[in-house]
């Protein structure tokens, strides 16, 4: 279980107030908000990238892949995932149809596919996905789909937000809605 205990972020406005939510291993949670509602300020803190106002969560091995993912230029994408996932980047990238060039000649689509890759293959207790789909070509999206039944099936907890309507029921979600700084459970 990783637990989120009356957490609170402020910028100029409250965007998380108090919230508290518990998720349980083996289950996919898409969570839903409008822009500015939250969701990748909460993805950020539980990540340890940005810091929380006050409240507490459990400390766990977090794999994440924020909305805007960053790679230098001038590394190529093989190279790139060598350094960071401990199995065959050559056999992922050609699992999931990614050519293999220099970053910074990498298409939307293709630097998705390498920040999916990357957060996919690295070994956590949680994979967060912040609007992880985005951009991805329907062969992608089946093998991304996929490889998130293959960590529920080994227990794992994964968070993802989604701008687009998508059916998932067939992996069994939790859909959560953010709104005024909270956590709403809701069913679809």
């Amino acid at each position: 279980m990783f637990s989120i205990r009356n957490l609170n972020k402020s910028y100029n406005i409250k965007i998380l107030d108090n919230l508290s939510y518990e998720f349980y291993e083996g289950k996919l949670y898409v969570i839903k908000g409008s822009n500015g509602s939250g969701k990748s300020t909460l993805f950020k803190i539980i990540s340890n990238i940005i810091s929380k106002d006050s409240g507490e969560f459990d400390d766990k091995r977090i794999s994440f892949l924020p909305d805007k993912f960053i790679i230098p230029n001038m590394i190529m994408a093989s190279s790139f995932l060598d350094d960071i996932i401990d199995i065959d980047a050559k056999e992922v990238m050609k699992k999931y149809n990614l050519i293999d060039k220099l970053a910074g000649n990498l298409s939307k689509g293709n630097k998705q596919k390498l920040g999916l890759i990357t957060t996919i293959y690295t070994d956590a207790d949680i994979y967060i996905f912040d609007e992880g789909i985005d951009g991805l070509d329907d062969y992608t999206k089946k093998i991304f789909f996929n490889d998130l039944n293959s960590l529920l099936n080994k227990n794992k907890i994964i968070i993802l937000s989604l701008h687009e309507e998508i059916n998932l029921d067939f992996l069994n979600p939790v859909y959560l809605y953010l709104k005024d700084g909270k956590l709403y459970e809701k069913k679809d």
